[in-house]
């Protein structure tokens, strides 16, 4: 359990928005930021030519497990029991006896070194820790090799302790083992406890899990398990509850990826409260209060300046005066605040807050404005399913939900660009909690972005200068989300560095070098509500290649990701496949060249996408024109190993071959 990596996720979680991704029973696993997932995998798929981007971002069904690794290929196994008492006056303890058996090279270097992750509040008592070794010896972690301290959570909603220990004289077949003993209070104003419990795609090999609780009141649970992997099994007042595995369980995926992870988890959540929105109230309540306050003098400033204009120009300059206010910093501190925002002019005096506060704020001046405005709770995370129950250690970043006339608009002030009717891909698809008066919790769900909100519309040229070099003109009509994070890379550095990724990224195949460039575009905005347009004037290289006594333009839009996707049978991945509605419409022209064949017209159509090359008349050349229509968010692994999309991949690899042009040379 203990390990780098994320593991069983033993989410305890109480009494309050204790996590803001995972907290496991004793530790939380350190996860990349929403953000950054998000900066990298864009950075790779801007362009329909990266279709297929650096890989499957969804992960294994458990409907798709014959094609998960043998267990008996784990590289360690872990024996886990947990019995806890609850008691809502005066909180969970909690012991824990915890064994990892090391089966492999692999397993030694992962898991000889554990680091246990806690709450501030929580008090955590090591019983016993120690190597057993096959021959029977017992090696006691000294206490040296056991180091304290506390870490700063980076997303504003925790900060946690963490306990570092290193297991003595650890190879294949020894025994890691543990016993602990966990108190943890019921922190106020929440009054509940509850846990999440998520069976994590990682390379350990469950082979007995055992969780156990006794309350003073009736308790509630739900499990995600549609292969009845576990038992539960509670007594007649429901105030005892035992959940555990059947048989061994080992979730080890295939292939390999930075963006692999469980979209539909083995899970069970346990809770005091039966209702997810009621367990919210408090906070709901809080929140209210808080925005009953006064403005303080910045933020009035602001709305006086926005008063009277269209709400499109308010929302904009609202937006750019709270993230130019108030700097995002994660709040750590332990109180209330991990959950519940501080007050309107405490935020303003600071000059920095969480997501909550910057949350809290927009709402208050958006309010003033005169538009109806809420603070919501909301999973950033590539993961869109609703919380099953506990909704602490689920919700992880607080947002505004706007209405005008109707329709919601979904706000997030700790972005420095926000698209109107489209949101970022992390928070697309799924449930919000929002916040309203007097305490009420409504949930509604953030819509999949239209798409317009990632379409490209395109036409560029180039033209030979010398054979080698090449002047490549174009321009790129840009909407939605792609303007968004066009926007957010020129705030994040500057604007060269933002142009010379734009054209990389938009208007270059593969293989092609950028030797110089010239762009001509519009100011950056804090608010995305209207197409972009962006040209581009550059010297480029490596346009075309030797082949035989010809030279071979290479436009393929697809092959790298057709070739992602081929690895991906090799490997017999069970991941699901993030595609992304969307489209792409574009014409590339070559100047000063003479074509062997004209290009052949084709078309793809299918239930995922559509996709079409047909020949563009060029006097002094030839040219193409493509589109590219994506109809579907997610792809399942079960979809992906189905014979229609074999059939269709083979057909998308068939037509974007009619983009490999062989030239005279």
């Amino acid at each position: 359990m203990f390990n780098r990596s994320q593991v069983l996720r033993f989410l305890f979680v109480q009494a309050g928005w204790k996590s803001p991704a995972t907290i496991d029973m004793v530790l939380v696993y350190r996860l990349p930021s929403p953000a950054a997932v998000t900066g990298s995998f864009l950075k790779k798929a801007r362009r329909m030519k990266y279709l297929f981007a650096a890989v499957v971002l969804g992960s294994a069904s458990l409907a798709s497990q014959a094609a998960l690794r043998s267990p008996a290929e784990a590289p360690a196994a872990i024996e886990h029991s947990e019995s806890c008492r609850w008691d809502l006056r005066s909180g969970s303890d909690c012991r824990v006896e915890q064994s990892i058996t090391i089966l492999r090279e692999a397993g030694r270097d992962k898991n000889g070194t554990q680091t246990l992750w806690y709450e501030p509040d929580d008090k955590l008592e090591v019983r016993e820790a120690y190597t057993l070794q096959p021959d029977g010896r017992r090696i006691n972690v000294a206490t040296r090799d056991q180091q304290r301290g506390n870490a700063a959570d980076d997303n504003g909603f925790n900060n946690y302790q963490f306990l570092k220990l290193a297991f003595p004289e650890v190879k294949v077949g020894s025994k890691l083992v543990l016993h602990l003993r966990r108190f943890s209070p019921v922190i106020k104003p929440f009054g509940l406890l509850a846990k999440r419990f998520v069976f994590d795609d990682d390379d350990l090999r469950y082979d007995r899990m055992s969780y156990e609780v006794s309350a003073g009141q009736q308790l509630f649970w739900r499990v995600n398990d549609p292969q009845q992997k576990l038992d539960a099994q509670a007594d007649q007042n429901g105030r005892h509850l035992r959940i555990q595995l059947r048989a061994p369980l080992y979730l080890g995926i295939t292939e390999a990826g930075d963006r692999l992870k469980l979209r539909n988890p083995l899970q069970f959540d346990v809770s005091t409260v039966a209702d997810a929105r009621e367990a919210e109230r408090p906070a709901a309540q809080a929140i209210a209060r808080l925005l009953a306050a006064p403005l303080p003098p910045l933020a009035q400033q602001a709305v006086r300046a926005a008063s009277g204009q269209p709400w499109q120009q308010q929302v904009a300059q609202l937006l750019e005066d709270v993230n130019d206010r108030i700097r995002y910093m994660g709040d750590w501190r332990v109180s209330e605040n991990g959950v519940i925002p501080f007050p309107l002019a405490d935020i303003e005096r600071r000059g920095f807050g969480d997501c909550k506060d910057m949350a809290l704020t927009l709402t208050a001046m958006l309010r003033a404005v005169g538009l109806d405005a809420s603070v919501a709770f909301v999973r950033s995370d590539w993961d869109n399913r609703p919380p099953l129950l506990v909704t602490w250690g689920y919700f992880n970043h607080a947002i505004v939900r706007l209405k005008v006339e109707g329709v919601s608009y979904w706000l997030d002030p700790t972005s420095k660009v926000n698209a109107l009717g489209s949101t970022s891909i992390l928070l697309q698809d799924r449930v919000a909690f929002v916040l309203g008066a007097e305490g009420a919790v409504q949930p509604e769900t953030i819509p999949a972005n239209p798409p317009p909100a990632r379409f490209e519309e395109q036409v560029q040229d180039f033209t030979s200068l010398d054979g080698k070099r090449w002047r490549m003109s174009g321009s790129n009509v840009l909407h939605g989300q792609t303007v968004r994070e066009l926007f957010e890379d020129e705030l994040a550095s500057n604007r060269s560095d933002a142009d010379s990724s734009l054209v990389r990224d938009y208007f270059l195949f593969e293989n092609m070098n950028l030797r110089s460039l010239k762009v001509e575009r519009g100011t950056a905005q804090r608010l995305v509500s209207s197409p972009y347009t962006v040209t581009a004037l550059a010297t480029v290289g490596n346009v075309t290649r030797p082949l035989g006594p010809y030279r071979l333009a290479d436009l393929r839009l697809l092959r790298p990701r057709i070739e992602n996707l081929r690895d991906y049978y090799a490997q017999d991945g069970v991941s699901d496949y993030f595609l992304e509605v969307g489209g792409y419409s574009g014409v590339t022209r070559l100047h000063g060249v003479k074509p062997l064949l004209q290009a052949a017209s084709c078309k793809v159509q299918s239930r995922w996408l559509d996709y079409a090359i047909a020949p563009v008349a060029v006097v002094d050349g030839i040219g193409l024109r493509y589109e590219l229509q994506r109809k579907v968010n997610w792809v399942s692994g079960d979809e992906l190993h189905s014979e229609d999309f074999r059939q269709m991949l083979d057909q998308l690899e068939e037509c974007d071959a009619q983009a490999q042009l062989l030239l005279y040379r």
